[in-house]
C-alpha cells in the first residue's frame, strides 16, 4: 500500500485537486500506523513464543537516544511543546538491540506527546548506581553496587490516575475517558516497552501525578552478564520489525490540526 501511495504523492503536485492529495497523505499516514500495529503484534507473538531474536551490540546510547529523540522535534515545536534533550556521553558503551531500543524510546516518546497539551517533554540519560538490600558500610563483604544506564521520558501532560499506576504496562489496558489527543489506541505500546526492556535484563516503571504529568524510567545494566551470551555481538536478524521513527512522528503529526483551504482547523 505505501508503495503506490508515495509515487502517488510525489508525481500529484500540479495534477491532482488538492483536495484528492490530502486524502492520499492521509491514507499514506494510515497505512504507515496499520504497518506500525501489525509489526507490534508481530513482536508480541515472538517473544511469547520465545523466537525473538535479539542482536545486542556496543552502542553510543547517549547519542543514539539523542538522535531518536530529535525526530520528534518538530512535531513538538508544531504543537507548542518544548523538546528537552539531555543526553551526555556516558562512560563506556551499552550492549542493546539496537532496533528494540529505538521502539523503546519511540513509543515511550509517542505515549508522552499523545498526552500533553503544553509544557515540555524531557528525554534524558544518566549513569545511576543499585546497591543490594543488604549493602551497608560497615559490612566489607556486601556486595558491590550494581551499575545501570537510567532513560528518563518525562512531560508535562494530563497525567495518570493513581489507581491505574500498577496496570499501566497490562497489554491491551486503556484509561477510560482520560484526555488525549486521540482516543485511537490499542494498549500495547507499554506493554511492549516491558517486553522489550526484560530482555535487556532492565525494567521499567511509572511515576505519575495526575493532571501534573508523568515520568517514565527504563534502566538497563552495564556490561554483558545479563543478557543471552549467544546473543552478543551476533548479526542482526533479516526479519526486523523495526520501521524508524517515521511512522512514530507521522502517527505524532496526524495527532494535530493542520489548516485547510478556508483556514479553519480540521484534524488529520
Amino acid at each position: 500500500m505505501l508503495g503506490p501511495l508515495e509515487d502517488a504523492l510525489t508525481n500529484a503536485h500540479g495534477i491532482l485537486p488538492l483536495g484528492a492529495a490530502k486524502d492520499l497523505e492521509v491514507s499514506r499516514r494510515n497505512a504507515l500506523r496499520l504497518l506500525k500495529l501489525v509489526n507490534t503484534m508481530l513482536d508480541f507473538s515472538r517473544i511469547e513464543a520465545g523466537r525473538i531474536q535479539a542482536s545486542y551490540h556496543p552502542t553510543d546510547l547517549s547519542a543514539f537516544t539523542a538522535e531518536l529523540a530529535s525526530n520528534f522535534r518538530s512535531a513538538c515545536e508544531k504543537a507548542g511543546l518544548r523538546l528537552i534533550v539531555d543526553c551526555p556521553a556516558l562512560s563506556e558503551p551499552i550492549y542493546v538491540d539496537r532496533d528494540m531500543w529505538e521502539k523503546i524510546v519511540l513509543n515511550l516518546l509517542s505515549n508522552a506527546f499523545k498526552f500533553t497539551f503544553e509544557g515540555e517533554i524531557e528525554v534524558r540519560i544518566r549513569e545511576v548506581e543499585e546497591s543490594s538490600p543488604s549493602d551497608s558500610q560497615t559490612d566489607i563483604h556486601a556486595p558491590r553496587a550494581t551499575r545501570h544506564v537510567g532513560l528518563t521520558v518525562r512531560d508535562t501532560g494530563v497525567g495518570i490516575p493513581a489507581e491505574e499506576l500498577p496496570r499501566m504496562f497490562e497489554r491491551f489496558h486503556r484509561i477510560e475517558q482520560s484526555l488525549g489527543r486521540t482516543h485511537e489506541g490499542t494498549g500495547i505500546g507499554l506493554a511492549l516497552v516491558q517486553e522489550l526492556v526484560k530482555l535487556h535484563g532492565g525494567a521499567v516503571h511509572v511515576d505519575s501525578i495526575f493532571s501534573e504529568g508523568s515520568t517514565f524510567t527504563v534502566t538497563i545494566p552495564f556490561g554483558t552478564a545479563h543478557l543471552d551470551q549467544q546473543r552478543i555481538g551476533t548479526a542482526p536478524r533479516p526479519a526486523s520489525t523495526a520501521i524508524g521513527s517515521a511512522a512514530f512522528v507521522e502517527e505524532a503529526l496526524r495527532r494535530l490540526p493542520f489548516e485547510d483551504s478556508s483556514g479553519s482547523g480540521v484534524l488529520s
